[in-house]
């Protein structure tokens, strides 16, 4: 596989404080891995994405304002615990500390906006076909239609 360069994923804060790093394409990575022999050397880069920063700041805003806690409501749990049951149903589970699922992305801090593009995309045909509750779409003019109900 002649890769030199591809998005690696997202950090995310653990309940240690500690950050880590999710792939986001974690057979991509096996498979980049998977070529290479024991003891090769590579040259691993990291960098920000900046530009995706203050997109993902808008749709966090529409998932903590709107998405949470309207499945929360309906399913009777709190918002932290609807957060999580969905990053799990989204985008899976692994095998937590004592056996017992949890979230394989245990959280937002730092998702690029394509995560949390996935996730809203996702969230917005999975609620409606397995709970029965319809969200309203993430209102594209937002800070435009903010200033209206202000006024």
């Amino acid at each position: 596989m002649g890769l030199s360069s591809f998005q690696l994923g997202a950090v995310v804060a653990e309940k240690d404080g500690q950050n880590r790093l999710i792939f986001e394409d974690t057979n991509l990575y096996r498979e980049f891995i998977a070529g290479k022999g024991v003891g090769e050397r590579l040259i691993v880069t990291f960098e920000e994405d900046k530009e995706s920063r203050s997109k993902t700041q808008k749709q966090l805003g529409y998932w903590w304002g709107h998405v949470v806690p309207e499945i929360a409501k309906h399913c009777g749990y709190t918002d932290n615990q609807m957060h999580y049951a969905l990053l799990g149903e989204c985008f899976g589970y692994i095998e937590g500390p004592c056996g017992k699922p949890v979230p394989n992305v245990p959280g937002l801090t730092g998702a690029p906006v394509e995560v949390m593009t996935k996730l809203i995309d996702w969230v917005l045909i999975w609620a409606p076909s397995e709970l029965g509750v319809v969200l309203q779409d993430p209102d594209k003019n937002w800070k435009q239609n903010r200033r209206r109900r202000a006024a």
